[in-house]
């Protein structure tokens, strides 16, 4: 098990349901000029074959004697995909 920094235990301190501390992203992304043009579409693909959670995807927060850790789960399962 691993512990959580100081500062992911403050975030996970402060935290409550009606005031969220986590960060959310959004990448846009802009194909290479020599892409073929279905380039996005192996990308996404690809994406939708992988079935496994790789480390650090994989763990989930545990509390032990008021500490907390990231503990890596041998049975985290992913949700299952939405069909296109």
């Amino acid at each position: 098990m691993k512990p959580l920094s100081l500062l992911d235990n403050a975030i996970l301190f402060m935290e409550r349901r009606p005031q969220p501390m986590h960060v959310g992203a959004l990448c846009l992304l802009r194909p290479p000029p020599d892409a073929p043009s279905d380039s996005v579409a192996h990308l996404a693909e690809r994406l939708r074959q992988s079935a496994a959670a790789m480390p650090p995807f994989n763990r989930r927060l545990v509390s032990r004697f008021g500490l907390r850790f990231w503990e890596e789960s041998p049975d985290f399962d992913l949700p299952p995909r939405a069909e296109a």
